[in-house]
């Protein structure tokens, strides 16, 4: 009873409990800010991180694609960051690049802007990893923002840019919108380094599955082809042995036929041979009693 209370208590506080807060028609399911997606479309979608943040952010994010767009449209997320109560900076991640909105907030960039393939068709992790670093001594903070590689395996650079010295921590909103039903998802935000071999790791293993999948599918065909083989076979060695049996019944009836022709020709051999005989021997005596009966009345004239 005690363990199942237990196990009740923290099943219950494991339910309430979440990093990310989202306002509906957002959700949040198993830790898993669900921004947008088909049921979720052509709407605003806004969830806030219940965390603050001061130094490094790295931000595990999907971008999926559910079904062939039917029209051109371009699906965002954006990171919205806030210290004091005044925006500090703007990131949104559209399909094709990652945009930095400056705005008139002092912000130096070498760049506004970091190309990249941000939407795919596969169900696939993606990283943002955004460095704080605060430069007190000329009262500035430089930010540097990295993407994962196409393959997911590192961190490549994308943005840097710096701007006025942020003395408090960082509150960060997030907003999301689509027309094309994208499926675009938060997993994860932590101030941990993440460790992108585990998600090497996750690709190998979904590879792996899905080869196996293949190999369990070739293995269900061959199979089913070798009991297709099997079934020929035996209704080869069916057939084979049906025509080995009509063959044999046949040739026994024309051996039987070849017999009996065989035994009535030899019988009307016979009788025909004994009727010639019979007559040859009848027409013997006829002559012969022909020639006694003419001597005979020869001598009596």
């Amino acid at each position: 009873m005690f363990w199942y209370v237990l196990l009740s208590i923290g099943t219950l506080a494991n339910a309430q409990w979440s990093k990310i807060q989202c306002t509906p028609p957002a959700r949040v399911d198993n830790n898993v800010a669900i921004m947008t997606s088909q049921s979720i479309n052509n709407v605003r979608t806004t969830c806030s991180p219940t965390d603050t943040f001061k130094k490094n952010i790295f931000i595990q994010f999907k971008r999926t694609y559910t079904e062939k767009p039917k029209r051109v449209s371009d699906s965002t997320i954006s990171f919205d960051f806030s210290s004091g109560g005044i925006n500090k900076f703007n990131l949104e991640i559209h399909n094709d690049k990652l945009l930095l909105n400056s705005g008139d907030r002092g912000i130096v960039s070498s760049s506004d802007k970091c190309m990249a393939i941000l939407a795919r068709r596969e169900d696939i992790f993606q990283w943002v990893r955004i460095r704080i670093n605060h430069l007190f001594e000329i009262g500035r903070t430089f930010v540097s923002i990295d993407l994962t590689s196409y393959e997911g395996t590192a961190f490549i650079p994308c943005l840097r840019f710096e701007m006025p010295i942020i003395t408090e921590s960082l509150i960060m909103r997030i907003n999301a919108y689509t027309m094309a039903g994208m499926k675009q998802e938060i997993h994860k935000i932590t101030d941990t380094t993440p460790s992108l071999q585990a998600s090497s790791d996750e690709k190998n293993k979904k590879r792996f599955q899905e080869i196996e999948s293949q190999l369990n599918r070739m293995e269900t065909k061959i199979s089913r082809i070798q009991e297709a083989l099997r079934k020929y076979m035996n209704f080869h060695d069916d057939h084979v042995n049906k025509v080995f049996e009509q063959h044999s019944n046949l040739k026994k009836q024309v051996i039987g036929a070849r017999n009996t022709f065989e035994s009535k020709t030899t019988s009307h051999f016979m009788l025909w041979s004994f009727i010639f005989i019979a007559s040859g021997i009848g027409v013997c005596f006829f002559v012969n009693w022909k020639v006694k009966e003419s001597k005979r009345w020869g001598h009596l004239m």
